[in-house]
């Protein structure tokens, strides 16, 4: 195959936030290649799992444009110079962020798993861990996040 790495695995996951979350991803993606015309991110999916108490673990797992100039590695931008096991800052002109739905977000660092000269890609996972105020999420109501 033209993929050098591992194997990224489809998450069964469901529930109301998961729909939400994922149509926030897929619509985001939609909009930014519209406006540019492309972009760099290329496909991804979404789950989450309430861990103890109010704290949530979230998995991106997505493939991005490898030549975009703006991932970096280890502070410095990576130049297309990216390998299986390399630790990315996902970057453009409006860096990604999984967005919690609290008022707090963080950006996405994504793991490598796999990398295609070919197709000019590379695929990745980031896990993130947050713990909201209280075990229903913001006022009271349902834990949210977005990407």
């Amino acid at each position: 195959g033209k993929w050098a790495g591992g194997k990224m695995g489809p998450m069964l996951v469901s529930g109301l936030l998961l729909r939400y979350v994922l149509a926030a991803l897929w619509l985001g993606a939609a909009a930014g290649q519209v406006m540019t015309g492309g972009g760099h991110f290329r496909s991804g999916a979404i789950a989450w799992q309430k861990l103890e108490g109010n704290i949530v673990e979230f998995e991106i797992q997505a493939e991005w444009r490898m030549s975009h100039t703006g991932h970096y590695k280890h502070g410095a931008p990576a130049n297309a110079s990216i390998f299986v096991g390399d630790h990315i800052s996902i970057g453009g002109e409006q860096s990604p962020r999984l967005l919690f739905g609290d008022g707090k977000f963080q950006y996405i660092v994504s793991q490598v798993t796999a990398v295609s000269a070919v197709d000019d890609s590379f695929r990745g996972i980031t896990r993130i861990r947050h713990t909201y105020d209280n075990p229903t999420g913001l006022a009271g109501g349902p834990l949210g996040g977005g990407f």
